[in-house]
This record gives structure tokens, C-alpha cells and sequence, in this order.
């Protein structure tokens, strides 16, 4: 209940419901919510920056297992197609031989670009969702901290109020 005091003359603004720890807390979410040391996000982070890089190294690691591939099954299948068409050796030096080949080069080649297109298409949405992520926290933060800090405003007390009503009066017969 008011004082006699305050009841009269009327009471100035205040500060209420300070927490230290939820504004600890809500600091913490604000700088990034602890993202920087969760290692899941930081892979998912690391991964999705390589998959977006233009760097060739990048490339060769994504390219490297298919490469593989092509070289230890695909050539030597062709290969063998040519050199069991009954002209031996002299098949693996055909024009035939060698245009297949190529185009079986060409069709890895346009195979592992479009590969890494819808890659980059799929991670382009956990790549937003990743960039967001801070900014969403900073967002929860605020929400999770309400009251914690916020001013009561004053109030007039009965003194002040009637000066001001007196006033109000005067200024209205003139």
C-alpha cells in the first residue's frame, strides 16, 4: 500500500524485476547463443562452405571417389570390349576405342557437374537455415526474457494532481 507521502505528493519511476542471470543468459544468446563451440554446427557449417567454395581442391576431394570408379571399372570394361572384338591389341588402339572412351570421359564429366549442382541447389536451404540460426537465437533470447527488466512508471499523487487540474482550469477562463 502507498504512504501517506506518496499518496500525496506522488512517486518517481522505478526499475523492476532485475535478474542478472537471465540477462546473462540473454547476452549469451545475443553473441551467437553458443554456436561457435557446438560442433555439430560447426561441421554442418565447414561442409555447406565447401560445398558452395570455388576452390579446385574442393572439387578434386568431391570428384575423387568417382574418379576412382571410372578408372578401376569403367576403362577397363571398355577395354576389354574392344580387345575381345578379335583384333587384340590393335583394338585398344582403335579410333573406336578411343572415342568411346572419350565420351565415357565426357559423360563423367557432365554427370559429376550436374551432381554437384543439385548439391549445391539442396544445401542452399540448410545453408540459409544455417545463416538464420544466430539471428533466431537473438530472437528466442528476447522472448525468453520478458519482465526481466522494465521500469513501473510514476504516478501522480493528489497534490500534484489537483495543481494540475487548477491549472487546467485557469488556463480555460482566459
Amino acid at each position: 500500500m502507498a504512504s501517506l507521502d506518496e499518496f500525496l505528493f506522488g512517486n518517481e519511476s522505478s526499475m523492476k524485476g532485475f535478474n542478472k542471470d537471465s540477462l546473462q543468459t540473454l547476452l549469451q544468446m545475443l553473441k551467437g547463443g553458443g554456436l561457435n563451440q557446438n560442433p555439430l554446427f560447426q561441421g554442418g557449417s565447414n561442409f555447406l562452405q565447401n560445398l558452395f567454395s570455388n576452390d579446385p581442391q574442393q572439387m578434386q576431394q568431391f570428384q575423387q571417389p568417382y574418379m576412382d570408379n571410372f578408372n578401376q571399372n569403367i576403362v577397363p570394361g571398355i577395354a576389354n570390349r574392344f580387345a575381345g572384338m578379335g583384333t587384340g591389341a590393335s583394338g585398344l588402339s582403335s579410333s573406336g576405342f578411343q572415342q568411346t572412351l572419350a565420351q565415357a570421359g565426357r559423360g563423367l564429366q557432365s554427370d559429376l557437374a550436374s551432381m554437384r549442382g543439385q548439391q549445391q541447389m539442396q544445401g542452399l536451404n540448410t545453408g540459409l537455415q544455417y545463416a538464420q540460426q544466430p539471428i533466431s537465437n537473438a530472437m528466442t533470447a528476447a522472448g525468453m526474457v520478458p519482465n526481466q527488466y522494465y521500469e513501473r512508471p510514476g504516478q501522480s499523487g493528489l497534490v500534484q494532481s489537483g495543481f494540475n487540474s487548477f491549472m487546467q482550469g485557469l488556463g480555460g477562463g482566459f
